[in-house]
């Protein structure tokens, strides 16, 4: 399954984009297997962005099931297949006592086809 996952990405990788989940971190879920088998989902950003990429990441595994929701003949499945996944940026606003020095001149983001 890894092979795959490098596979499937690899696109993303040549036009120079990182992925913040690390390799081999499955971002899926089900009523048989909670921690989840397969990488489907990242976030993805520039070298540019990376400067501001705090390295904090992480998947969303907790709350992810409802009790309206079918599981077999009983109740409480999953909402999604897909677990929500999350990364820290720095912003140019000092929200502590130390200076990050970020500013607006660090961070670009472009648009492609």
């Amino acid at each position: 399954m890894m092979f795959l996952f490098i596979l499937d990405f690899d696109d993303l990788r040549n036009l120079g984009y990182l992925n913040c989940i690390a390799d081999g971190v499955f971002t899926n879920i089900s009523d048989a297997i909670k921690k989840g088998s397969k990488t489907y989902d990242n976030i993805w950003i520039s070298i540019q962005t990376k400067q501001v990429f705090t390295g904090q990441c992480d998947v969303v595994r907790e709350g992810l099931s409802s009790p309206w929701i079918p599981k077999g003949w009983t109740w409480g499945g999953v909402v999604s297949d897909h677990c929500p996944v999350w990364a820290q940026f720095y912003t140019g606003r000092d929200l502590d006592t130390g200076d990050l020095k970020i500013g607006p001149e660090v961070i670009k983001f472009v648009l492609t086809d």
